[in-house]
């Protein structure tokens, strides 16, 4: 883990030193392509859904919709 973390600074982060927004950017959309990757190639992690908070529907000139839907 180290030698990924000495690259990306070595050819992202130092190209953008001193730039504060653009290191958090770029550290950002770097931590989220080595996700997307993870995800791409089947590691799933920590998976939770929020319990309903309020159960129900309603009716509005025919169309239904739900309050909240429960994904278990």
């Amino acid at each position: 883990m180290g030698l990924i973390g000495a690259a990306i600074y070595r050819f992202v982060l130092i190209r953008v030193r001193g730039m504060a927004t653009s290191e958090i950017i770029a550290t950002y959309a770097l931590g989220l392509a080595v996700l997307e990757f993870l995800r791409w190639a089947g590691f799933k992690g920590m998976t939770y859904t929020l319990p309903v908070f309020i159960e129900g529907s309603i009716s509005i000139s025919g169309l239904q919709s739900t309050f909240n839907e429960s994904s278990s």
